[in-house]
């Protein structure tokens, strides 16, 4: 009925879309949204994208049984999903069993209220280091929590070159600092830039049209993804498209498709 392919504009033949960012829950709620996080939604969503996998990133702070469904729904469905998960040290011995979905570690600052360079994000870096996997960082720089100089993109430059051992994802790229967030990925080999949710907001600004005719530089550092359920992943999609429709196609591939199955091995 669908086809899980969209063709990339200026594209003869359809390319494969992963999106590397992508929230569910057992019970379909996201905290006190009215968004719809149910894994229903997020397939239907990915029917009417063109999308073919999803990273999905639960949140076990707010709920270990949501780390728990994720795990389960990759075990069942492994050509289609992926599993990052935000998980406490101590329940590390729950991935035991899903090592071949777990493609790497969350960490969110803001969420956690943790300091990155806190020696409890010490411990899970450890531990990605140990496993092989990447670090997804959660580096959106507005927090009701924490100060802001934590979420500053310096802190995130300093991890990278402090810890060359861990491949680092930046979720949201430093929002709004994505100029910043694209020196740091230029200059340290294992960072790589998440381009979920922030294009909702900077849509139609000089800012993004700026950032977007950098990536020509940035391609094979650049990842795709939505933010599923804080943005319409079929509009979200299409506004990358847009966006990026002045690269080669072999560089919009890297971008939608290629750098997340590299990263996550996918």
């Amino acid at each position: 009925m669908y086809q899980y392919t969209l063709q990339i504009i200026g594209e003869e033949e359809p390319v494969e879309i992963i999106d590397c960012h992508a929230h569910v829950t057992a019970s379909g709620q996201w905290f006190d949204t009215p968004y719809e996080a149910s894994i229903e939604n997020l397939e239907e969503a990915m029917a009417r994208s063109g999308i073919a996998r999803a990273v999905l990133i639960p949140l076990g702070h707010a709920s270990i049984e949501d780390v728990r469904f994720c795990l389960d729904l990759a075990k069942k469905q492994p050509e289609k999903f992926a599993v990052v998960p935000q998980i406490n040290v101590a329940e590390l011995s729950l991935l035991t069993e899903y090592k071949d979905v777990v493609a790497g570690l969350k960490v969110h600052p803001s969420l956690q209220q943790v300091d990155p360079a806190s020696p409890e994000v010490q411990e899970i870096l450890d531990a990605a280091s140990g496993m092989g996997k990447p670090v997804v960082f959660d580096t959106f720089m507005q927090s009701t929590t924490i100060p802001i100089r934590l979420l500053d993109p310096k802190v995130f430059d300093e991890l990278a070159k402090n810890r060359r051992d861990i491949t680092f994802v930046l979720a949201h790229s430093c929002w709004p600092h994505l100029l910043d967030a694209y020196i740091i990925a230029k200059a340290n080999k294992n960072v790589y830039l998440d381009l979920s949710y922030f294009g909702k907001a900077a849509d139609n600004t000089y800012l993004l049209h700026d950032f977007c005719h950098l990536l020509e530089k940035l391609d094979q550092k650049a990842i795709f993804g939505t933010d599923f359920p804080e943005v319409d992943v079929a509009a979200y999609t299409a506004l990358w498209q847009r966006y990026l429709h002045h690269l080669p196609e072999d560089k919009q591939k890297r971008i939608f498709s290629d750098n997340a199955r590299e990263v996550f091995r996918l």
